[in-house]
C-alpha cells in the first residue's frame, strides 16, 4: 500500500494485499482415509484431508483524505475483496454405493463496497468521528457444513434429501449499511469522556 499527498490538505492512498488462511486441523485431520477403513466405518463418515489448500482472500482499496476545514476532515475509501478456496462439504459415493462427505476447497464470496468517514478534530474539549460504509457480501456458502445442515433439514421434514445446487447468495454476514461512531470530551491532563456507538441494519 502507499499514500500521495496531493495537496497540503490532502491524499491519495492505495492497498493491494493478499492474505492466506490456513483451514483448522479438525478440518485437515478429522479421520483421514487410510486402508484400514472398512465400508462399515466409512458409511456416512465426515472426513477431512491434509492436502486442503489455505483459504485466500485478494483485497482492493482505494480511497481520498481530505481536510474541509480547520476542524473537519473527510475519508472515502472504496474497497473489494475477492474470496477463494474457502471449505465446504462434497458428498461422495465408492463404487460400492458407500456414500460419506470430505471437506474441500470449493466455497467462493466476494465483498464490494464503500465506507465514508468524517473526523472531528480536537480543538477545545471535543473529537471525535463517525463513518458509514455500504457493502454487499455474497458467495456460494456462509458454513463449510451448508451441504451437512441441508440434509439433516430434509431428513427432519420427511423429504427426499436434494443436493442443492451452487449459487451466489447473500452471505451470513452481509450487512448493507453500517455506522459507527464515537465522540470524545476531554480536558487534556485531567479527565476524559467518551461515548462509542453502532447502528447496523438487518442481515439475512
Amino acid at each position: 500500500g502507499f499514500s500521495y499527498p496531493i495537496s497540503d490538505q490532502g491524499a491519495f492512498h492505495v492497498s493491494y494485499g493478499h492474505f492466506f488462511q490456513m483451514p483448522s486441523f479438525s478440518k485437515l485431520f478429522e479421520r483421514p482415509v487410510d486402508e484400514t477403513m472398512t465400508p462399515l466405518l466409512l458409511d456416512g463418515a465426515r472426513l477431512g484431508d491434509p492436502n486442503l489448500e489455505p483459504e485466500k482472500t485478494i483485497a482492493y482499496e482505494i480511497g481520498l483524505q481530505q481536510q474541509v476545514s480547520n476542524q473537519f476532515a473527510l475519508d472515502l475509501t472504496l474497497f473489494f475483496k475477492d474470496i477463494r478456496n474457502q471449505l465446504g462439504l462434497e458428498a461422495v459415493k465408492t463404487v460400492d454405493a458407500v456414500g460419506y462427505t470430505r471437506y474441500v476447497n470449493r466455497d467462493y464470496g466476494n465483498v464490494k463496497g464503500f465506507t465514508l468517514a468524517l473526523e472531528k478534530l480536537r480543538t477545545g474539549l471535543l473529537a471525535g468521528g463517525i463513518d458509514y460504509t455500504f457493502q454487499y457480501a455474497k458467495g456460494s456458502a456462509s458454513d463449510p457444513n451448508y451441504l451437512d445442515l441441508i440434509e439433516i433439514a430434509t431428513r427432519l421434514s420427511g423429504e427426499s434429501v436434494q443436493m442443492p445446487e451452487r449459487q451466489i447468495l447473500p452471505l451470513n454476514w452481509d450487512q448493507r449499511h453500517t455506522v459507527n461512531l464515537n465522540l470524545s470530551l476531554a480536558k487534556p491532563g485531567n479527565w476524559t469522556a467518551s461515548l462509542i456507538g453502532k447502528l447496523g441494519s438487518g442481515l439475512p
